[in-house]
């Protein structure tokens, strides 16, 4: 595949579609006939003419500039007429110079391969560090792998490691002056607008056209979710965003202009998954030291006690704790002496002592 880039055009603004400008002359009606105002006597000379005050000039009102595409707005307009930017959820000031610091601050990737596979990186882990979408690094040809700038410049980058089971990648490329980011702390609710910040990209035909750096504004729209089939351990955002090819990996911005999470992917429009970062930092640093992240494994298969597994396992009517349904051979649970049809009534979490999680119950 052969790929191009070219310049897009500045259109003038089109006349929203079933909005009709009407003019109208004020008039008075009076018993179905126009009333006619008289007109003031004329001066008896021009001497006497009263000299007008001058009129100062109206400067009209202050344009905004839409963050997104950079058009110059009226204050009056709903929605930015280039790019449809709703113009009246505008996020601060302090905040908005988050926000572009962190399109600045974000990278296109260019995946080389039989085929080019693009994506989008955001600074993450530490200097020199990018966070991007595992998925897309699987079978990358290195010596092809490079990213390009808000500015499109292109640098070369190479893979740290990626991690699929959680969906984290780390790239290293050395670029210069990238802006100064802030991470969000907490994990921001519904329904907090949120901004997807990506490189997109268009494929006509042969051709990919590069598109400059985007900003998508939307809400979240649900935390917590599981079942989306993005990664294999899941408790992931949800938006309303529609997003392009080459937006996977970008960072999602919240309304304070702190990154929330990594965008994942759009399995339709209008909804878009999302992984927090809160808990990458260890997953990174695992990925730095050329480790792969170590987790918790039971080896359990755990189900709802339906009436089919209650008269299966010859569990009483009330039981509501989760079932052991099944077991992995050879697993820590099956070393425990757990047996299917056990109900989970408690977990104690007991890590080694060099983490950081002590020894907490955890009631089900």
């Amino acid at each position: 595949m052969s790929s191009g880039r070219s310049s897009s055009s500045r259109h003038a603004p089109l006349r929203p579609s079933g909005v009709v400008v009407v003019t109208l002359a004020a008039c008075c009606v009076g018993s179905g006939l126009f009333a006619q105002q008289a007109l003031p006597p004329p001066p008896e000379s021009l001497e006497a003419t009263p000299t007008p005050a001058p009129v100062p000039k109206s400067s009209g009102p202050k344009l905004l500039t839409c963050p997104r595409c950079g058009y110059l707005c009226d204050p009056a307009w709903h929605y930015c007429v280039a790019c449809g930017w709703d113009m009246t959820r505008l996020i601060g000031e302090a905040e908005e110079s988050r926000l572009q610091a962190i399109a600045r601050a974000s990278m296109g990737v260019i995946v080389g391969g039989r085929r080019n596979r693009y994506s989008t990186a955001f600074p993450f882990g530490g200097p020199g560090l990018w966070l991007t979408n595992a998925r897309f690094l699987i079978g990358a040809d290195e010596s092809k792998l490079r990213v390009r700038s808000y500015n499109n410049r292109e640098y070369p980058a190479s893979i740290v490691g990626y991690d699929l089971p959680s969906g984290v990648g780390v790239l290293k490329a050395d670029i210069p002056a990238v802006p100064s980011i802030q991470v969000a702390q907490t994990v921001p609710a519904p329904p907090e607008s949120s901004w997807a910040v990506c490189f997109p990209v268009v494929f006509e035909d042969d051709v990919v056209r590069y598109l400059p750096v985007s900003l998508h504004r939307g809400h979240l729209t649900a935390t917590g979710q599981a079942g989306t089939f993005q990664v294999s351990f899941e408790n992931l955002l949800r938006t309303d965003h529609s997003i392009e090819d080459g937006c996977s990996g970008g960072p999602l911005v919240d309304s304070r202009g702190r990154i929330a999470g990594m965008i994942l992917g759009s399995p339709d429009d209008g909804i878009t998954y999302a992984l927090p970062l809160d808990g990458l930092q260890d997953i990174v640093a695992s990925l730095v030291r050329h480790e792969q992240p170590v987790r918790p494994f039971f080896g359990i298969g755990l189900s709802a006690p339906d009436e089919r597994r209650r008269a299966k396992f010859g569990l009483d009517a009330g039981a509501g704790k989760p079932v052991i349904s099944y077991l992995i051979p050879g697993s820590p649970s099956v070393q425990a002496g757990l047996r299917p049809g056990d109900l989970l009534l408690q977990v104690i979490f007991q890590i080694a002592e060099n983490t950081r999680i002590g020894k907490q119950p955890a009631q089900l």
